[in-house]
């Protein structure tokens, strides 16, 4: 994970096969990040990876996971950042299976939407993930 202090956001790149198995370590690896804090805004860039094996009923795990976590993580922004439609429409998914009350999940094709959704700069750039 890399931290951008001037812009109080953290960004992991996500590259390679995406196996649901691993998702509890993955998630683990980021909470544990000696500069992760609290309600940081993250920014999964998911341009690189291969979604394939991403289905509903992972999805549906991803959001046990995620609040089992909901104390160490605090409210936050997820921003997912991703290349094509066929991402796009798999975390759209996510979006709705995978949310907590204390975690918001949004796909962007832009990165800098991305970062200013995630940092709560946009009032909601919804809209520019569907352009």
């Amino acid at each position: 994970m890399h931290v951008n202090d001037a812009e109080g956001y953290g960004r992991i790149v996500v590259a390679g096969v995406v196996v649901p198995a691993e998702y509890d370590a993955a998630v683990r690896r980021v909470l544990a990040h000696p500069r992760f804090q609290p309600g940081m805004p993250l920014v999964f860039d998911l341009r690189a990876a291969d979604l394939s094996r991403l289905t509903a009923e992972a999805f549906r795990g991803f959001a046990v996971i995620n609040q089992d976590f909901a104390g160490r993580r605090g409210r936050a922004r997820s921003a997912l950042l991703v290349a094509d439609d066929l991402q796009f429409g798999l975390l759209r998914m996510y979006e709705v299976l995978g949310a907590t009350q204390n975690l918001e999940n949004r796909v962007f094709r832009d990165l800098d939407d991305a970062i200013a959704w995630a940092r709560g700069d946009a009032a909601d750039a919804s809209d520019a993930a569907d352009a």
